[in-house]
């Protein structure tokens, strides 16, 4: 069914065929097809069954950035979406160079020796040392300052935001809005849109994904970006009439360290995923189970406790190493060598990059689905993949922070097993639960559609619109 006969159909919203218009600011609007850019993307796709027409301003591409053109004609057409190009990138690019200084790494070890080593070497890399929130890239001070004053400035206020907003005044001339919308927490995505609500007076509503100040991504160059960043989010903050978040943990962290932002106007709308008939894809037979982890792995997120558990469990039991095979998906990095480390070759495999299509098969293909989280701060967040898994009814090994935010979506959803990624034994232990409920026949983790129903995308996408409804009445605008 069309998105136009969705909107004959569609009874939620009654005035669904006379939109309000909602300027929406995402600098890695799709086509792009980072892991950021979904998120936004489907709001944009569903919003005009609930009575709100986007207007989108996006970056335009480069011939080096991941993209996908055909996710465009998934909107309706009469959305409109503007491409501007950056202005001062390939400038900031060239100046970054030259104040580029000695940069400072933690030390890591690639031998498969113990489990508390590998765990304490995990810790080492994944702790962000003072330096790396205050500017610890740049050891010069004279550099601190210089990128301070020529790169930070111009990269972040006009690079982006001077396009963003002379688009949205130019567009503002031609059709009315009634609010604005914009995803974060990248900065340059937020400031622009501050500045369009501001000169255009209109609400706004900030989207923030991940934490904003904090967190193992938040990691600005020099103290005076660290600090310009805090007293920006203190204005957009306050400014905003609702701030959304993915994950209620980050909404109690963000409302304790930025108490001047009135409770009341934080909410949360987790990400979800798309209801839609997928084809399973696997490389093994069915007489295997088949692990995957679907996802890049990085130095914030690493495998070796998933392979030191795996190559426990078949030197301990026989069955298990008979039956069990573990594959990952979406690139390994430098840690592809850990698989000949463990000698586990023949049993476990990189599988490599693949689309994003291909990539939500092959969750609905294996026996057990592996989230990995192994930060050690921001560890509030809910992984966005999280959600396909839920919706591919397979049990899920969540091998986080057990007071985290993928923790606490699992055992709300009791769509898995939980295990703590610096404790080898416990996720040795959720990995043969998990093998033993494929092997048995065991429905524990599978959930139905009542289950599944509040995390589609369709459905989250009209608790936005509810918000905006909200917004918009209490500024006095009628919207039924």
């Amino acid at each position: 069914m069309s998105v136009d006969e969705n909107l004959q159909h569609d009874v939620t919203h009654p005035q669904a065929d006379k939109p309000r218009r909602a300027l929406v600011v995402f600098e890695k609007f799709p086509p792009f097809t980072l892991s950021g850019s979904w998120r936004p993307f489907f709001f944009v796709k569903h919003l005009p069954e609930f009575g709100y027409l986007p207007y989108v301003i996006g970056a335009k591409p480069t011939t080096d950035d991941p993209t996908d053109e055909s996710l465009l004609d998934e909107l309706d057409p009469r959305c409109r979406a503007v491409r501007k190009s950056l202005w001062v990138a390939p400038p900031r690019a060239w100046v970054e160079r030259i104040f580029r200084g000695k940069k400072t790494n933690s030390a890591k070890s690639n031998s498969p020796t113990t489990a508390a080593s590998t765990v304490n070497n995990e810790a080492a890399a994944n702790t962000p040392s003072p330096s790396n929130k205050t500017g610890g890239s740049y050891q010069d001070t004279r550099r601190f300052k210089l990128y301070w004053a020529l790169v930070w400035r111009l990269y972040w206020y006009l690079d982006w935001g001077g396009p963003a907003v002379c688009s949205g005044l130019w567009a503002a001339l031609r059709q009315r809005f009634d609010l604005i919308w914009v995803s974060g927490p990248h900065s340059r995505n937020l400031f622009a849109a501050y500045w369009l609500s501001v000169l255009l007076r209109k609400p706004l509503i900030v989207d923030l994904r991940d934490p904003w100040t904090y967190g193992s991504l938040w990691t600005p160059k020099t103290r005076n970006v660290a600090n310009a960043e805090k007293r920006w989010a203190r204005r957009i903050l306050k400014r905003a009439r609702r701030i959304v978040f993915t994950s209620p943990l980050t909404q109690e962290e963000m409302a304790a360290r930025f108490p001047e932002v009135p409770p009341a106007r934080m909410t949360t709308i987790t990400n979800g995923f798309a209801q839609s008939t997928v084809e399973p894809l696997r490389s093994v037979s069915k007489d295997k189970c088949l692990f995957r982890y679907v996802g890049s792995l990085n130095d914030r997120r690493r495998p070796d406790v998933l392979l030191q558990a795996f190559a426990h469990l078949r030197a301990n039991h026989a069955e298990f190493a008979a039956t069990a095979r573990l594959e990952f998906i979406g690139g390994m990095a430098d840690h592809a060598q850990r698989i000949a480390d463990f000698e586990l070759q023949d049993v476990v495999t990189d599988v490599g990059r693949v689309s994003h299509a291909d990539s939500v098969r092959m969750i609905a293909g294996a026996d057990v689905n592996i989230l990995l989280q192994t930060i050690t701060e921001g560890q509030d967040v809910v992984s966005g993949k999280a959600f396909e898994y839920l919706a591919a009814r397979k049990p899920i090994l969540a091998v986080v922070a057990s007071q985290g935010g993928d923790a606490w979506l699992v055992e709300n959803t009791r769509a898995g097993v939980v295990a703590a990624f610096d404790d080898v034994a416990a996720v040795a232990a959720a990995m043969q639960r998990c093998w033993q409920a494929w092997r048995d026949g065991d429905t524990t983790f599978e959930l139905s559609d009542a289950d599944l129903e509040p995390y589609s995308r369709r459905s989250l996408t009209a608790e936005l619109a509810r918000l905006f409804d909200e917004v918009l009445n209490e500024t006095g605008r009628k919207v039924r």
